[in-house]
């Protein structure tokens, strides 16, 4: 659970996706998984929340990497792509680290790093892990 500057409580649940509570109004937004929709978590399996300095929510699931940018109510998801070096190491992203250039990207476990990067002059290191759950 995090709060941002709004002063909303972002709820990350394991199997039950992602609850926002507006704490001025009392009122819940829930965000789910949508098979076969883009604008949705990539899971409901939240594993760990990371607020980036411009206000964009950073999700992790058991289905890969979700930005979510609160203003315009998008989701952008990140997932393995076995055709793209550059793609995350693998979808059971474990946490999101920012890195000392206030990038944020994922972590799949602890083994080898590789280099993501979610925009340019952003470099993240993220780790990867060869076993699975």
């Amino acid at each position: 659970m995090i709060q941002d500057d709004t002063g909303a409580l972002w709820i990350g649940t394991y199997g039950g996706g992602l609850d926002r509570l507006d704490l001025k109004t009392q009122t819940f937004t829930h965000y789910r998984h949508t098979t076969g929709e883009a604008n949705s978590l990539s899971n409901d399996l939240i594993e760990g929340l990371l607020l980036d300095r411009d206000g964009t929510l950073w999700i992790s699931t058991d289905g890969g990497l979700d930005h979510f940018d609160p203003r315009s109510g998008r989701f952008k998801s990140y997932k393995h792509d076995p055709n793209d070096p550059q793609s995350i190491s693998n979808d059971e992203v474990l946490e999101a680290r920012r890195d000392t250039e206030a990038g944020c990207g994922p972590s799949t476990g602890a083994a080898a790093s590789t280099a993501w990067t979610r925009r340019p002059a952003s470099s993240v290191t993220t780790s990867t892990s060869q076993a699975t759950r």
